[in-house]
């Protein structure tokens, strides 16, 4: 009976101690689960972002008043965007409230924003305000956004910067902000990811939206067949062929916060067949993919080959391949034997927001800005030229060269000459001039209106079309004659458009119709010694030079022309070996072309700006207005550097303000600094303009 009674008892107590035991365990194992959570809560918190950085998409009406005019119609990102009507329009007004905890250092407010014109210009007015609990206007400015030779079909990236005082950091007051086409004329335009970020003084903006439309230098698997922008795409051609792949290094992000990519990008099938994904993956540092998200791109009902499909997908970046991770990829794979071209894609990095739940936070976290410098879009940057008022005392004799000349040549023509000469022709006079000396030149031609003259910088030649006779002049400075060095013959019927010397033995001849004519110094004359044919161009349709264009030590030969209806350029460098003019190593010579176009319009001419042995082109274009623009060539293209403007001009005597102008260029002044001489006249007498010719120096 005993044992029977502490068999029961041990059962009650070990009854008993499960039942004490069980509820403490589950105590305490919540409270490490509640301890992990808070934890996890705290490290959120502590991440290093800015909260008072916001990114508008227009995808919400957060922030945002007077929604109306909210389209789906165009969008840069997501679904959505901010029409702006050309007549008095104006966009989403945007409010941000301000509150103490923004740092007081913060001094100025930077606006980052895309538009898209409906026309080939933007001429508008961003609006920056600050308003107070009861709608007073406490302080306003604007800028105005203003771009010329745009493509309607484009998106285009600005930036303005804004003052702002520390004592308007209260909840007292806040931000309101739009664009108002106020000035005539305007374009209708969309407005879309409007970054509104808090800076400090000598902070640069960084973006956080990348757009690669393939016309850096930097991608090599390009293909000129398909482009929705610029030039050029790029393409995956066959069973598991590979785009160029973009890559994006951790350095340049903070990954640490990132949340999500949203992806928007547009690819053409050569086939209906189409069977591709777009890949986004994260590699680490030993180059292995430790995450990878495919995007299938897909063929909705309405898709057609060889047609530009657009495709939009978010991607969420899992945490632990971020923490591994050391740099992005994107790139495009081809699974069967069709070709995939792609072309302008965008991406923008969202991180996760602590303060504003869901709204994601504009971060400036992309330490380049500069991610791809697109080519020729504008706004240009702007360089300046100077006017040199040490030349004012020779105005008189520049205006007589310039309102007198019937044609006029620059070079160094004479053998101790270090400064570039003026060689002009009017009438029977023939005069040299240095801007120290002018020289009137003997010669023994009858009639200069029969004869027609070119020079290569050094040589001048002397066509006489009536016995088909060309001379190789040189100047006597002895006795100021331009005496004859040598005589040749040329036969063709083609109207010559350049001579150039090639060397000492050799000289070749361009006509208009793009044959080149190569003569060769045999017995002190020169013969034919061949023709070749290097251009098909309309004929008369052609603009010829011959410079450094790619280094100090190679002269090639430019040719600007018109291959029916298209304006083309190619550039041709002399083999000495073989006595023959070839396609040049430095150029691929496929003539693409940008928004702002070479044309046969302009007139061009030959600038070493910056004094480095190369030489860049000077465009000049005066169909509409003043537009003077300097470029250089690279391996694929050419690239607008800067537009041309003045400075040190009198009172408000802008060159480009004039109805009339005509440019020379060389260095005039000294052999380091090349110079714009420039005549300004107009059609009709303005009294603040008065005719002048100025030099200015680059």
């Amino acid at each position: 009976m005993m044992k029977r009674i502490k068999k029961q008892e041990i059962k009650i107590i070990i009854l008993a101690f499960f039942l004490i035991a069980i509820p403490i365990g589950i105590y305490i194992v919540g409270n490490k689960i509640e301890n992990k959570i808070k934890n996890r809560k705290t490290e959120n918190k502590t991440i290093n972002y800015n909260p008072h950085n916001f990114f508008i998409s227009f995808e919400n009406t957060v922030y945002l008043t007077e929604t109306y005019n909210i389209m789906s119609s165009k969008y840069l990102s997501g679904r959505q965007s901010a029409f702006i009507d050309k007549a008095d329009g104006i966009s989403p007004v945007i409010t941000i409230p301000l509150s103490t905890d923004i740092d007081t250092s913060f001094n100025k407010v930077n606006c980052n924003f895309w538009l898209c014109p409906d026309s080939s210009f933007i001429n508008s007015l961003f609006i920056f305000t600050i308003v107070d609990t009861n709608n007073n206007l406490i302080d306003w400015q604007e800028e105005k956004i203003q771009a010329e030779n745009l493509n309607p079909k484009n998106w285009y990236n600005f930036n303005e910067n804004f003052d702002i005082q520390n004592k308007y950091f209260n909840s007292q007051y806040s931000i309101r902000t739009f664009i108002h086409n106020k000035i005539e004329p305007s374009s209708n335009m969309y407005l879309d990811d409007l970054e509104i970020a808090f800076e400090k003084e000598n902070e640069t903006h960084k973006t956080k939206a990348l757009l690669i439309d393939f016309e850096n230098d930097k991608f090599q698997k390009l293909s000129t067949k398909y482009f929705l922008s610029g030039n050029f795409s790029t393409y995956a051609n066959g069973i598991n062929d590979y785009s160029e792949q973009i890559t994006l290094d951790f350095k340049n992000i903070k990954h640490e916060n990132l949340n999500k990519i949203l992806l928007n990008l547009n690819y053409l099938s050569e086939t209906e067949n189409i069977d591709a994904v777009f890949i986004v993956s994260i590699c680490d540092k030993n180059d292995v993919e430790i995450f990878s998200n495919e995007i299938e791109l897909v063929k909705n009902k309405n898709f057609k080959a060889k047609n530009w499909e657009n495709i939009s997908a978010e991607i969420i970046m899992p945490q632990k391949a971020l923490k591994k991770g050391s740099y992005f990829k994107f790139y495009l794979w081809n699974k069967n034997s069709n070709t995939v071209f792609l072309d302008d894609i965008y991406l923008i990095l969202k991180e996760f927001s602590v303060e504003y739940g869901d709204k994601p936070t504009a971060h400036n976290f992309i330490s380049n800005p500069n991610f791809q410098n697109t080519k020729n879009q504008a706004p240009y940057k702007f360089y300046y030229v100077n006017r040199e008022k040490q030349v004012a005392e020779v105005e008189t004799e520049l205006n007589n060269l310039f309102t007198k000349s019937d044609e006029i040549l620059i070079g160094k023509f004479t053998n101790k000459a270090n400064q570039d000469q003026i060689f002009s022709i009017k009438d029977n006079n023939i005069v040299l001039y240095d801007l120290k000396k002018l020289i009137k030149l003997k010669h023994q031609f009858q009639n200069l209106n029969n004869l027609h003259f070119f020079s290569d910088d050094k040589n001048i030649f002397v066509y006489q079309i009536q016995t088909k006779e060309i001379n190789l002049c040189e100047i006597n400075l002895l006795n100021n004659n331009l005496e004859i060095k040598t005589k040749f013959t040329y036969s063709s019927s083609n109207n010559i458009s350049a001579i150039f010397s090639i060397n000492e033995n050799s000289i070749s001849i361009f006509d208009n119709s793009g044959n080149v004519y190569d003569y060769k110094k045999e017995n002190e004359k020169y013969v034919l010694l061949k023709t070749s044919k290097l251009i098909s161009c309309s004929s008369n349709n052609l603009k010829i030079f011959k410079s450094n264009f790619f280094n100090e030590t190679t002269e090639e030969v430019l040719f600007i022309f018109q291959d029916n209806e298209k304006v083309k350029y190619e550039f041709f460098s002399y083999c000495s070996e073989n006595n023959e003019w070839q396609d040049s190593k430095n150029h691929a010579n496929l003539s693409p072309q940008y928004l702002d176009e070479l044309d046969l319009d302009s007139e061009y001419f030959l600038v070493d700006y910056n004094n480095d042995g190369i030489f860049e082109l000077l465009k000049y274009d005066r169909k509409t207005k003043f537009n003077l623009k300097l470029l250089n060539f690279d391996f694929r293209s050419y690239k607008i550097l800067y537009n041309i403007d003045f400075k040190g001009f009198e009172n408000n005597q802008n060159p480009k303000y004039y109805e009339k102008t005509k440019i020379l260029t060389g260095k005039f002044i000294n052999d380091k600094n090349c110079g714009i001489i420039i005549f300004q006249d107009n059609i009709n007498e303005v009294n603040w303009l008065k005719p002048k010719t100025e030099i200015y120096l680059f």
